[in-house]
């Protein structure tokens, strides 16, 4: 009877490791639905000599996505130049998400890439997951197409070499953000 007590707590445990979603860094399980663990954000600033362009990707926990882009003009944003679509990613786009920031390993990524810019032309991409995690990428070369991934490793001169690694990844991130919200229904 002793050895019966020991042997019923280890198969306990297995069947509720088994049975219970222990999650992951990036998602988690409420309701019996996948969620991310905080909302994932893109954002893209172009400087240029009529104002700022934003363009922003936001991932809400649920899937719910909202695409936003608009002009900054002396910090403010210029009446009339806001776009927005909105839509919700499937549970399999969610987790393809999740799976892509975990391989890419997002909380690894410095908080700052690229070297530190100014004036006409400055061009940024801040990669944020809530309150947990912000990476900065400074010096990107003017986006001329729709492909962040290519943009983002379009190194600027002053980038460090060392810095490509680390660099590859963020690519990679903006551009499964970028894909999956292009999937994503509207």
């Amino acid at each position: 009877m002793a050895t019966l007590f020991p042997w019923l707590g280890v198969c306990a445990a297995a069947f509720l490791l088994s049975h219970c979603d222990t999650g992951t860094p990036y998602m988690t399980t409420r309701g019996g639905k996948k969620e991310l663990r905080q909302t994932l954000q893109l954002r893209e600033e172009q400087n240029g000599i009529a104002g700022t362009n934003v363009y922003l990707w936001t991932v809400e926990p649920s899937g719910a996505w909202n695409y936003t882009e608009y002009l900054l003009r002396r910090g403010k944003e210029a009446p009339g130049t806001r776009t927005e679509k909105k839509g919700a990613l499937s549970q399999e786009q969610l987790q393809g998400l999740a799976q892509v920031l975990m391989a890419q390993d997002l909380d690894g990524l410095p908080n700052k890439l690229g070297p530190k810019t100014s004036g006409v032309n400055r061009h940024t991409y801040t990669l944020q997951f809530g309150k947990a995690k912000s990476v900065t990428l400074e010096g990107a070369s003017p986006r001329r197409g729709s492909n962040l991934r290519e943009n983002i490793l379009d190194a600027s001169p002053g980038t460090r070499a060392s810095e490509a690694p680390a660099r590859a990844r963020f690519a990679n991130i903006a551009q499964a953000i970028q894909e999956r919200l292009q999937e994503g229904k509207e």
